[in-house]
């Protein structure tokens, strides 16, 4: 692999990957990226030019090279999966996670250096993509904000969104072109081999 940038060894990357796929009809991680490796694969490679250690979040089985974390309750989302990420970053050390879903295909590494650029690690503070409203899904979660993601998986809503839109966040011109995710088969039909 070719490393583009100095890798941040404080930041903690994270893949997304442990949704029920239920649109798609199979899993999402193991669709072919244009590239010839898997989504899966694809998103571990982006991180790791940008971050020493990378992680997949929410899989049952390991992945090669990575980081397995499992959701302390499955099947509860993404509030869930990003809150057992940064628990588990703080325990090891890490200063803030960098979480991008499994079925974003069009983000590159560079999309999301930006996010570490923005983001200041001496603060409580996340930076995420402006898609008209904050991207829960592509952000820098520092993990001084443990109990307070701790609190959003624990809740009846788990919305980063609203609790991201409530407090102090760092917001950055996201490219239309890459804020494409892939959910059904249609979607990833869409996409030029």
């Amino acid at each position: 692999m070719t490393e583009l940038f100095t890798t941040d060894q404080s930041i903690l990357g994270v893949v997304l990957a442990g949704g029920k796929s239920s649109r798609m009809m199979r899993d999402k991680a193991m669709l072919l990226h244009p590239n010839g490796n898997t989504y899966l694969e694809f998103a571990v490679q982006r991180l790791g030019q940008i971050v020493t250690n990378v992680a997949v979040s929410g899989r049952s089985e390991g992945t090669a090279g990575v980081i397995n974390i499992p959701d302390r309750s499955p099947n509860l989302g993404p509030a869930m999966a990003v809150g057992s990420a940064v628990q588990f970053a703080k325990l090891n050390g890490f200063t803030a996670i960098l979480v991008t879903p499994v079925d974003m295909p069009d983000i590159s590494s560079e999309d999301l250096k930006q996010l570490i650029d923005a983001a200041s690690l001496d603060q409580p503070t996340c930076a995420t993509f402006d898609l008209k409203t904050p991207h829960p899904l592509v952000a820098i979660y520092p993990t001084a904000l443990e109990q307070e993601l701790a609190d959003v998986a624990n809740s009846d809503r788990r919305s980063l969104l609203a609790w991201l839109e409530k407090r102090p966040t760092k917001l950055i011109g996201f490219p239309l072109p890459a804020s494409r995710d892939v959910n059904t088969p249609v979607d990833y039909s869409a996409i030029p081999p």
